[in-house]
């Protein structure tokens, strides 16, 4: 089985050890597209909350998602924010 990389956010954010972390983010954009992001000071309950959240978001009725789709953002670019069905 192989292994995501692990990237430290807070070796990107050290002087003595970004310019080796960068090498390693780079080299796990390129190899595998993916990586865990380390020591980024997010506590796990607020993680958690999160990810409940979207749960709750995305058992709503379609209808209800739709709304707050690409074309209802008042923003631009549109195709950056809002919900978009998987169809």
């Amino acid at each position: 089985m192989t292994t995501l990389p692990q990237i430290s956010l807070a070796k990107l954010s050290a002087d003595a050890t970004r310019h080796e972390e960068q090498q390693r983010l780079g080299n796990a954009c390129e190899v595998s597209g993916f990586f865990y992001l380390i020591e980024h000071g997010i506590p796990k309950e607020q993680i958690a909350d999160a990810i409940d959240a979207s749960r709750r978001f995305f058992a709503l009725p379609l209808a209800t998602k739709e709304r707050f789709g690409h074309a209802a953002q008042n923003v631009y670019p549109t195709i950056a924010r809002g919900y978009s069905p998987l169809y």
